[in-house]
C-alpha cells in the first residue's frame, strides 16, 4: 500500500510478493548500516558526529518512489531499533528515537515529494531555499518526539532537547540531502563519461578544494572550520552539481568532526557543551549551502543556455539541425575528414508527395509526417552522423569515415525504415510515406559541402524521375 504520492515518477509500484520482500529486506539493511555508522560517530556526549540515516531514507524515498509504502516504513523502523540495540540502547529509549526519526524523515518526504521534478533535484536556486524549508520542518517535527528522549536520556529540559535534536536533524539533511537528491543513477555514470577538457576544467577547484579541506584542522585561526569555502564556491562554478554536492558532504562530515572534536579553536573552554556544538554543527551546514546555491544557480544557467543553443541549432518541430547549424557542423566534419583524407558521403532526401499531404489532410497531419520521417531517419544512422532539415521536406546528412558501399547501405536503410512508418491521424485514417534519396561520396573530401549537397541534389531528382523511393549515387 502506497504511503505517499509518486509526485508524477515514472517509476511503478511492484506488488509481488518477492519484489515487496526485496524492499523491505534493502531498506532494513540500508537503515540499519547508516544507524550503526551514525550511532559509532559518537567519541563523546549524546549527540552523533553525523546521523546519515534520516537523510538517507528521506533521499531513498525521494528518488524511488516506489518505496513509498508502509511496509517500507516498518523495515526502516526494525533497522533503526536493529541499530540501537547493537549499541546497547535501552528498549524505551530506542522506540523513541525510532518514532523522532520516523516522523523527521516522513514530515520532509510528505512536503518535498510534492514539489516539482526541477525542485527535488535542486536545479535552480529556489530549490535550496525549499530544501531549507522543508529540512526545517521536518526537523522541527523530529523534535517534538526527540525532546522527550533527550529528557530521558541526557537529563535535560524538553524545549532544550527539542532545540538540540532540530539542529542535529537539520545539520545532516543539509549536508547529505543535496548529494542524495542530485546524483545521477548508476547507468548514466556509465554513459556519461567526463571528457578530457571537462577534467581539466574540474581538476583544479577539486584539488584545491581538498587540500583546504584538509589543512583547515591545523590554521590558528578560530576562522578556520570555513577556510575551504572559497574553494567550494570554485568548484561550485565549474563542476555539475553532483560534485559540488559530494564535496560539500565532505568538507561538513570532516568540519562537524573537527568541531566535535575540539580541534577548531572557537575561545570556548574544552570539552564544548553539547549547545556550542550543535550551534557550530548548524553553522557549518548553513555555511555549506553557499556552495550548493552556487551550484545550483550555475547549473540552471547552463541548463538555460543548452535550451537557447538548442532552439537556435535545432528545428523546433523535427529536432534535426536547422539549416544554418547543419552547415556549419557539416562543413567543419568534412574539413576534418579532409585534413585525414578519410572518405565522406553526402545524402539528400526530399519525401515523395509530400505536397499531397498537406493538402488533403492539412498541415497538422504534414507535421506529424515530418516528425516521424525524422525519427526514422535517426535511428537508421549512426550517432556522429550529421543530420539537418534545410526546408519542407528536405533533409541532409553528412557522413564521415563512410565507404560508397556504406552510403549506400545506410540510404537503403533510410528509405525502407520510412517506408515501413505508418502514421495515424486523429481521424483514424494511416498515412505512409515514402522517400527519393540522392547520395554524393568523395573518396579523400575533396569537395567543400556545398558542392556534395549540389551534387547530392542532382542525384535526389534523377531518384525522383525514375519513378521516386528509390536511392541513386552521383557521381564523384
Amino acid at each position: 500500500m502506497a504511503l505517499l504520492p509518486a509526485a508524477g515518477h515514472a517509476d511503478r509500484p511492484r506488488n509481488s510478493f518477492p519484489d515487496i520482500a526485496r524492499d523491505f529486506v534493502f531498506v532494513a539493511l540500508v537503515v540499519f548500516a547508516a544507524a550503526l555508522a551514525g550511532s559509532l560517530s559518537r567519541p563523546v556526549g549524546f549527540l552523533a558526529v553525523f546521523w546519515p540515516a534520516n537523510a538517507l531514507l528521506a533521499g531513498l524515498l525521494l528518488r524511488q518512489p516506489r518505496l513509498r509504502t508502509f511496509a517500507n516504513v516498518a523495515a526502516a523502523a526494525l533497522g533503526y531499533l536493529a541499530a540501537g540495540a547493537v549499541m546497547g540502547d535501552a528498549t524505551q529509549d530506542g522506540v523513541l528515537m525510532t518514532a523522532a526519526n520516523l516522523v523527521g524523515a516522513l514530515v520532509l518526504i510528505l512536503f518535498f515529494a510534492a514539489l516539482p521534478e526541477t525542485d527535488r533535484r535542486l536545479e535552480r536556486p529556489l530549490s535550496v531555499a525549499a530544501l531549507v524549508l522543508v529540512s526545517l520542518a521536518g526537523s522541527a517535527a523530529a523534535g517534538i518526539v526527540g525532546g522527550v528522549a533527550f529528557v530521558r536520556i541526557a537529563d535535560n529540559t524538553y524545549l532544550d532537547g527539542w532545540w538540540r535534536w532540530l539542529a542535529s536533524e537539520m545539520v545532516n539533511y543539509l549536508a547529505l540531502l543535496p548529494l542524495l537528491l542530485t546524483m545521477p543513477a548508476p547507468d548514466r555514470w556509465l554513459r556519461r563519461r567526463p571528457r578530457s577538457a571537462e577534467l581539466k576544467l574540474w581538476l583544479p577547484p577539486v584539488l584545491v578544494a581538498v587540500a583546504a579541506i584538509g589543512a583547515s584542522p591545523f590554521l590558528p585561526s578560530s576562522l578556520a572550520v570555513v577556510a575551504a569555502v572559497p574553494a567550494l564556491v570554485w568548484c561550485a562554478l565549474v563542476l555539475p552539481l553532483p560534485g559540488t554536492a559530494l564535496l560539500v558532504l565532505v568538507y561538513s562530515g570532516a568540519a562537524m568532526l573537527g568541531v566535535k572534536l575540539g580541534i577548531y579553536d572557537f575561545g570556548f573552554e574544552l570539552p564544548l557543551s553539547d549547545d556550542t556544538i550543535a550551534m557550530a554543527h548548524l553553522g557549518v551546514a548553513l555555511v555549506a549551502l553557499g556552495p550548493i546555491l552556487v551550484a545550483s544557480a550555475s547549473a540552471d544557467r547552463r541548463r538555460r543556455l543548452d535550451h537557447l543553443e538548442r532552439l537556435t541549432r535545432l528545428d523546433s518541430l523535427t529536432e534535426a539541425l536547422t539549416r544554418r547549424a547543419f552547415e556549419q557542423a557539416g562543413e567543419a566534419l568534412i574539413a576534418q575528414q579532409r585534413q585525414t583524407g578519410a572518405p565522406v558521403a553526402v545524402l539528400l532526401c526530399d519525401a515523395d508527395h509530400f505536397k499531397a499531404i498537406n493538402d488533403l489532410h492539412g498541415h497538422a497531419a504534414g507535421d506529424r509526417a515530418l516528425t516521424a520521417l525524422a525519427a526514422a531517419i535517426r535511428t537508421a544512422i549512426r550517432q556522429d552522423d550529421i543530420v539537418g532539415r534545410l526546408g519542407g521536406e528536405e533533409f541532409a546528412l553528412v557522413l564521415a569515415d563512410t565507404t560508397r558501399r556504406e552510403a549506400e547501405v545506410v540510404a537503403e536503410r533510410i528509405r525502407r525504415a520510412i517506408g515501413r512508418l505508418e502514421i495515424v491521424l486523429d481521424g483514424g485514417e494511416v498515412l505512409t510515406l515514402t522517400v527519393s534519396i540522392g547520395v554524393c561520396f568523395a573518396h579523400s573530401s575533396s569537395f567543400d559541402l556545398a558542392d556534395m549537397v549540389s551534387r547530392a541534389d542532382h542525384a535526389m531528382y534523377e531518384a525522383k524521375r525514375l519513378g521516386r523511393n528509390r536511392v541513386v549515387i552521383g557521381a564523384s
